[in-house]
């Protein structure tokens, strides 16, 4: 019994990191690749002009 709950907190821990580190991390990598970023000339919203 004790042996499964070793292995439940190991596995806990385990996706904790890969979830919480490694996905942010690959997420962020991805996002970097050219290609993937459009980079607009023109805002994507206008100010409001108050007369």
């Amino acid at each position: 019994m004790v042996r499964q709950h070793w292995a439940a907190l190991r596995a806990l821990l385990v996706f904790t990191v890969l979830l919480g580190v490694g996905y942010p991390l690959l997420i962020w990598l991805v996002a970097g690749f050219p290609g993937c970023m459009t980079r607009r000339k023109v805002p994507l919203s206008k100010p409001a002009v108050s007369r």
